[in-house]
């Protein structure tokens, strides 16, 4: 909690710090972004917290009022240990977002997103009687910063997401019965976007 607290501190002083250098939408309303990055995996309570790589890529339109809109794929690669033995994970986070990117003159722009999809997680080599892949909701919302080149052609685009997933039938030790657990992993990404379409 307190990571994902000072992580979302950072990117408000972001957003805060750079709002004067933020730059009109291209007059290219698609963007697609391709990106790799970092996922803090949150661990839940008793759980271990992990820091992955992540790859993914974006589709995007963007209307002249700032408001926009987009899908959101990303695939990690990671590993988990099953009383004593390393089990390969996958997951892949999808998404569909509504994002605003605020309009200056300049060549930076910032903008803000918020989302739904789903989370997807698979295990490979599990023993008999254990379930090899989940899947459950996941909410992201967070923010970064979009450069364009002069041509408006592409750019660089960097972000950091909060990806808010809902794991349901988790048990509670205390109650004695299965919960909806909330789990915080915290997205850093940077990519090159092309723009195009009229």
């Amino acid at each position: 909690m307190m990571r994902t607290s000072f992580a979302m501190a950072v990117t408000a002083l972001m957003i805060v710090g750079i709002t004067a250098h933020a730059q009109a939408q291209s007059s290219a309303p698609w963007e697609l972004n391709l990106h790799a990055g970092a996922l803090f995996v949150d661990g839940g309570e008793g759980g271990e917290s992990d820091t992955d790589p992540m790859y993914g890529a974006r589709l995007g339109y963007g209307m002249p009022s700032g408001l926009g809109f987009a899908g959101n794929f990303d695939y990690v690669q990671s590993d988990a240990d099953l009383d004593g033995e390393d089990i390969d994970v996958a997951t892949y986070l999808y998404s569909g977002e509504i994002n605003y990117t605020f309009t200056t003159s300049n060549p930076l722009r910032i903008f803000l997103l918020a989302g739904i999809g789903a989370a997807s997680t698979s295990y490979s080599d599990l023993p008999e009687g254990f379930d090899d892949s989940f899947t459950d909701l996941m909410i992201p919302v967070g923010g970064g910063i979009k450069w364009s080149s002069p041509g408006s052609s592409w750019g660089i685009r960097t972000e950091i997401r909060d990806n808010i997933v809902l794991v349901d039938d988790v048990f509670d030790e205390e109650e004695g019965d299965e919960d909806t657990e909330t789990f915080h992993n915290v997205e850093l990404s940077g990519g090159i976007s092309f723009f195009f379409g009229s």
